[in-house]
């Protein structure tokens, strides 16, 4: 195995899964499109496309990134081993830290709006804390502008795990977040619904710990850095190993933020199965569950932008409206 396999070459291979993962952000972002077209403008267009703006931008970045190494500077080893930056460095990391933001942003925007309990602290501490992510990955790329990736590792290591760190706690607070309020509603919800938010707890539960887990490993392995992971070849010349791998990971992280959320948001036309809906206006939905054999009532659910409603019909005769249901879970299936 060459020097060139486990330096450049892991880092080639970290864009190239990145640019799969962009695929498949694309094709989530049209089916999102082609199942949702009733959604607020500003998550269509603003939320969703800005989103996938910023990927192909990063996509773009890191496309560069190897071609800068490869055939820009082709043989030129001293310049991938020290790490000198290319202008499109520091943008896909202002890219990279704007889409984990818009993502987390995402998740506490639902907790926001549906919260049961002080719905607005939660997401007041992890505005804050994605404010300081944001500063530190603006920080990193400025850095990295007037310095190489080694010098600036040696002096400033803390700018790079600090926004992986703070990224890491507001994943947290948003899942457990989540999670709390779902089984809270939970308690007072009808059985039809438990089924519903069972599946929800278990995809809150499942996404924080899958991104949460690569923000970990993406700070451990921080602590192999080049100081201190070094080997010679057969000529005695000192070369980097592991931290092109961290780089080749850092690569891939803004693809995975952006693929949870769409997944997320995807996840919801399955949900609607569950619990069949009718859409008669962006502003109007109606819900049909089929009661058990058992209980002979049927019930329609209308829901609109700021209020859900139950009526229900036994066989003719009619009953007052029903709010018991809570507004959490329709919200959270259709439109928010």
């Amino acid at each position: 195995m060459t020097i060139y396999d486990s330096t450049l070459g892991v880092v080639t291979v970290g864009v190239m899964i990145a640019g799969v993962l962009f695929g498949l952000f694309t094709c989530q972002v049209y089916m999102y499109h082609k199942n949702f077209p009733e959604e607020k403008k500003w998550i269509r267009f603003g939320l969703v496309d800005g989103m996938w703006l910023l990927e192909l931008a990063h996509t773009i970045c890191i496309f560069h990134l190897v071609y800068f190494y490869t055939v820009t500077h082709y043989g030129e080893t001293e310049v991938f081993l020290a790490l000198i930056v290319p202008p499109s460095w520091p943008a896909a990391v202002l890219c990279h830290s704007m889409v984990a933001i818009l993502a987390q942003s995402y998740f506490t925007y639902r907790i926001a709006r549906f919260g049961a309990h002080h719905p607005y602290v939660i997401p007041v501490v992890c505005s804050i804390l994605m404010f300081c992510q944001l500063l530190g990955d603006t920080a990193v790329a400025v850095y990295l502008t007037n310095e190489d990736m080694q010098a600036y590792m040696k002096l400033h290591e803390w700018l790079i795990i600090g926004p992986l760190l703070i990224r890491s706690v507001v994943d947290m607070i948003n899942s457990v977040a989540l999670v709390y309020y779902l089984v809270y509603e939970r308690n007072n919800a009808y059985k039809r619904t438990i089924a519903v938010i069972d599946k929800l707890i278990l995809w809150s539960v499942g996404e924080s710990r899958f991104v949460s887990a690569l923000d970990l490993i993406a700070q451990q392995s921080r602590k192999l850095d080049p100081s201190r992971n070094r080997y010679c070849d057969e000529y005695g010349r000192v070369f980097v190993v592991d931290f092109h791998a961290w780089i080749a990971l850092y690569l891939i992280l803004p693809k995975v933020f952006s693929n949870t959320m769409l997944a997320n948001m995807n996840s919801r036309i399955h949900l609607r199965e569950m619990q069949p809906t009718m859409v008669i206006s962006p502003e109007l939905e109606l819900h049909f569950a089929t009661p058990p054999v058992e209980e002979p009532s049927q019930s329609l659910h209308f829901q609109g932008v700021n209020s859900t409603h139950g009526l229900n019909s036994t066989l003719g005769d009619t009953h007052a409206l029903d709010e018991s249901e809570p507004p959490f879970i329709p919200f959270l299936i259709s439109s928010v």
